[in-house]
């Protein structure tokens, strides 16, 4: 019988403040597409399901350097997980990256199992946002004047920073993490610190 798989990101494995993972969503509010790019501590996600987010009606890669400065700064020598979208290429957000001493790790075209976790994130968020966003969709169908921009984002971006502070009051994440790291010795956590530190580049 094979042994059960071991999960890349389990807490058991990722030390926070190790790994920084970057993504981009769409979203809908008040009728008006936006874009969600947000950056999180695959290790500390317990404590913060997203440690940064902007949202604008585009992505580009001024935003990608806003979260991932937010996130990397003071974390010399963390990863940065991307996939290979243009503004997580764009020679900008490398030179960014650099700048901030992080090891830019893009992750294999179509293969969103690189970046689960904020996959994973983005989900819940709008799981958790869907019924109100719906809300003001039809809203701004009945009043037209409410469907702009700055309207829409101001309100995603008060939505979504309510949304993660309640989810992280009572999140399942959180004890799940504390289990995972209850039964991990120093001499373990060590070895885990030893062994992603290895695997960067000198």
């Amino acid at each position: 019988t094979r042994p059960a798989r071991r999960g890349r990101f389990g807490f058991d494995v990722t030390l926070p403040k190790t790994q920084i993972a970057g993504d981009t969503t769409d979203v809908k509010a008040f009728g008006i597409g936006l874009k969600l790019t947000a950056a999180q501590d695959i290790g500390g996600r317990d404590a913060a399901l997203l440690e940064s987010f902007v949202i604008e009606p585009e992505d580009n890669a001024e935003h990608v350097i806003e979260v991932f400065t937010a996130a990397l700064t003071g974390l010399a020598g963390a990863q940065a997980i991307t996939d290979q979208g243009t503004p997580y290429m764009a020679q900008a957000t490398r030179d960014e990256l650099e700048a901030l001493q992080a090891e830019h790790a893009p992750q294999r075209e179509g293969h969103p199992q690189g970046k689960a976790t904020i996959e994973r994130a983005f989900l819940t968020v709008k799981s958790i946002a869907e019924p109100i966003l719906n809300l003001t969709n039809r809203v701004a169908e009945l009043i037209p004047q409410l469907q702009n921009a700055d309207i829409a984002a101001h309100s995603l971006r008060l939505l979504i920073t309510s949304l993660l502070r309640a989810y992280q009051c009572g999140a399942r994440i959180t004890r799940e993490a504390m289990q995972a790291r209850d039964g991990a010795s120093r001499r373990k956590l060590l070895a885990v610190a030893a062994a992603a530190m290895s695997a960067w580049p000198a």
